[in-house]
């Protein structure tokens, strides 16, 4: 795959899933085994993927393809995600999870109570090739597709899902469905070398996490060209700006994690830092100058997601937008605070899917 930084790229479990997914499909129509599948990703990477396991008969199909991240410190790298195919009479598509797949057990994560696993943009690449390759062929069957990860159960423990409720398995994630490898040296060396050039032709530069934060940024009006990811290194881009003349400093970000810079924790990784909760609820308390009730207190405790902790606010009819404002005020001091230089700084807060 691509290389940049001398770091070779990977892709998604979610990416794999609609491979593996798409060639099961193949075969199903076909009768004929497949090993190599060509697949598209949210983020226009064509990748050509090899196909393990092949099997069909008239029933069903399914097959694997093998998760690679790269050079990222992936625990997932090298599990086979597998497809079974098989046509319906509802003239639907239906996703399902088994082995290896996860259940989500508590509130506030992309997917509902009770589902698998399975993130909204890998679903919509499985259904983006279901739906080629039917009109391709001329049918009108429905679909059924059931995903599994071998091992999936064991290798789950080492991630954050039993945290995050998702209980016996992994997920099916991916936005852009390339994994970009993360060398902490490669990538702070990176991003302070893309900072002083942004500082040769602007005097504004737009700091933000990650994907979601830039697509934002870009709503937002501003220049693909002043907008720099940090990921979790919020501290070495902040480092780096102290010694430029930026004169405005943007800072656009989700609030689970923008909220533990308000903290003051500048480098955003979980491993590193993750009092996400504990600052929410400090804050609120000052927000709500102490009168914060008991029983919002408990909910908040056992909010898995600053999302759903959120969704609790407007339950008891709290002012989530103004609550924000007061986040952003406190996050411009702490930023501040840390460059220690006379330059303006802007910061939005959003919780995504709002």
């Amino acid at each position: 795959m691509k290389i940049q930084n001398n770091l070779r790229y990977g892709y998604t479990t979610g990416t794999c899933a609609a491979a593996a997914t798409k060639a099961a499909l193949y075969m199903l129509i076909n009768q004929k085994p497949v090993f190599l599948v060509e697949i598209q990703t949210p983020s226009n990477f064509d990748l050509l993927l090899n196909v393990d396991f092949p099997f069909f008969n008239k029933d069903y199909s399914e097959c694997a393809v093998r998760k690679d991240a790269g050079d990222d410190p992936d625990v997932t790298n090298g599990l086979y995600i597998f497809s079974k195919v098989e046509f319906i009479s509802q003239k639907t598509i239906e996703i399902l999870g088994s082995e290896g797949i996860g259940i989500a057990t508590k509130k506030g994560l992309s997917v509902s109570v009770g589902d698998y696993a399975i993130n909204p943009v890998p679903r919509k690449m499985i259904e983006r090739e279901i739906d080629r390759i039917l009109k391709n062929y001329g049918l009108e069957n429905g679909v059924r597709v059931t995903l599994s990860i071998p091992k999936g159960e064991v290798v789950a423990k080492k991630t954050l899902n039993p945290k995050l409720g998702i209980k016996g398995g992994l997920s099916i994630l991916g936005t852009t469905g390339i994994v970009k490898p993360i060398s902490h040296e490669a990538f702070e060396n990176s991003l302070r070398l893309e900072i002083n050039q942004l500082s040769h032709y602007s005097e504004t530069i737009v700091l933000t996490p990650g994907n979601t934060g830039m697509k934002k940024a870009l709503e937002y009006g501003f220049s693909n060209e002043n907008i720099v990811v940090f990921g979790n290194f919020l501290n070495v881009a902040l480092e780096v700006i102290k010694y430029n003349n930026f004169k405005q400093v943007y800072l656009i970000g989700e609030l689970g994690k923008l909220i533990k810079v308000a903290g003051g924790i500048f480098n955003t990784h979980s491993k590193v830092a993750d009092a996400r909760k504990e600052i929410f609820v400090y804050y609120l308390t000052l927000f709500c100058k102490g009168n914060l009730h008991h029983e919002i207190f408990q909910k908040l405790t056992n909010a898995v997601t600053t999302k759903e902790m959120l969704q609790i606010l407007r339950e008891y009819n709290i002012n989530t937008a103004k609550f924000l404002n007061f986040l952003e005020k406190i996050i411009i001091d702490r930023v501040r605070e840390y460059i220690d230089k006379d330059v303006k700084i802007y910061v939005k807060v959003f919780s995504e899917g709002d």
